[in-house]
């Protein structure tokens, strides 16, 4: 049987890309399928970009989206730059570019061939694969005591798996809030997302999880109209916290400690040790010191692309990573990013997320009315700037959902110009 690459099946293959990044990792380490699984996902990427360039069809610019389509292209030029001035090896760089472009691939995809029906659709699985995930996570912590970065829910139970965890909801609690609050939803899905996501929290140790739901809630609130459903969130909100603060003091009440006290949170947020040989806060310091030298060249553009890669396949492993990968920067997206890219680098990447908010924010009204696509996408890329510098996610295959995520925006402002193209032909007949 011979794949056709058309709009309805470069359609079919983002389903199939956003289910198996819902689900392989679990099939990996929990049901002992394969390890090279995973580069299913990979296979998948590469047709949806042949279709991208085979394919004609709208274009990110002929949405409002020039400035976004700017900002990755000089991002890629920085990158050009600094494997130029370092000679990364061309395998190496191809690894690179697979890790951290991966996810704007699919982001250019999925605004060319998804529709509006295909966000209301897709964010029903979301919902349920987080009724599942809840389900398995007390699953796996009550009946396995698997605990912590182990304890992952359908996305496995595998070390940091708790990170993907963590951006899924994030994604969830964005979108059924500001559809809650603008009355898209009815409350009861509200309250399940937002209690599940406090559940999972609490029993993986995501601390940061937190602070990330109560500035959702105070995101959404600012970004929406006020209304009586506007009290009721709030209300939940910190019923929902207090209940998930009381359920991690309990289980873990070390973790509730350091949560608690604005120092310790402090000290944990830039602590050094237990893996964490880089501080999440002082990181570019730290690589300046220990890596860069005070050299100007790599402070710019970093050891270029590929260059402080790793992988299971040893050919895939750069000479930098073999001397410092015990520093374990690859935890971290801001660490990876600078060391490779350096400052140029780093600065270009968010402000490719900069750019995606300012399109969004400019969306989050259509015809006088509240956009909730608009005020999704700009609350999300908030908390995606601010996830680079807490996990490695946005190297890792969840970043396809963040990217997708990130996409509704301009997928929804394509169903609308066809829309009104459409509507306009049939007036002039």
């Amino acid at each position: 049987m011979v794949l056709k690459l058309n709009y309805n099946s470069c359609k079919k293959l983002i389903y199939i890309q956003i289910i198996m990044v819902l689900c392989v990792f679990f099939l990996i380490s929990t049901l002992h399928f394969p390890s090279f699984l995973s580069y299913v996902t990979d296979i998948i990427n590469f047709l949806l970009l042949i279709c991208i360039f085979k394919i004609r069809g709208v274009k990110l610019k002929q949405l409002g989206g020039k400035y976004i389509n700017i900002s990755i292209g000089a991002f890629i030029i920085s990158i050009v730059l600094g494997i130029i001035f370092n000679l990364v090896s061309p395998i190496l760089v191809a690894w690179g570019a697979r890790n951290l472009f991966r996810g704007i691939f699919f982001f250019v995809a999925c605004v060319k061939f998804l529709d509006e029906e295909d966000i209301k659709k897709i964010f029903k699985i979301f919902f349920c694969a987080q009724i599942i995930n809840v389900l398995v996570t007390l699953y796996q912590y009550f009946a396995l005591g698997i605990k912590q970065d182990y304890l992952g829910g359908i996305f496995g139970t595998s070390q940091g798996c708790n990170g993907a965890t963590n951006v899924f909801c994030i994604i969830l609690l964005i979108y059924f809030g500001v559809s809650y609050i603008n009355k898209n939803v009815p409350v009861y899905i509200f309250a399940v997302i937002g209690l599940s996501t406090l559940i999972i929290a609490a029993l993986a140790e995501i601390k940061i999880y937190y602070m990330e739901f109560a500035l959702i809630i105070v995101l959404v609130i600012l970004f929406s109209k006020p209304s009586f459903r506007t009290f009721f969130v709030v209300g939940i909100t910190i019923v929902g916290l207090l209940m998930a603060i009381d359920l991690m003091k309990k289980i873990f009440p070390l973790q509730y400690e350091t949560l608690a006290n604005f120092e310790l949170l402090k000290q944990y947020a830039d602590a050094k040790g237990g893996g964490y040989n880089i501080s999440r806060l002082n990181a570019f310091d730290d690589i300046n010191r220990l890596f860069f030298h005070n050299n100007i060249i790599l402070k710019l553009f970093g050891y270029g692309l590929g260059g402080c890669e790793m992988s299971s396949f040893s050919f895939l492993i750069s000479d930098f990573y073999k001397m410092y990968g015990h520093y374990n920067y690859r935890w971290f997206t801001h660490m990876m990013i600078y060391l490779q890219n350096g400052l140029v680098g780093i600065v270009l990447y968010i402000n490719i997320f900069v750019q995606i908010f300012i399109h969004a924010i400019r969306k989050r009204k259509i015809f006088n009315k509240i956009n909730i696509y608009g005020i999704f996408v700009s609350i999300l890329s908030i908390l995606v700037i601010i996830n680079i510098w807490y996990n490695q996610a946005m190297l890792t295959e969840v970043q396809y959902l963040i990217y997708f995520a990130l996409s509704i925006c301009l997928v929804q402002t394509k169903s609308n110009k066809y829309s009104e193209n459409s509507i306009g032909r049939k007036d002039e007949k």
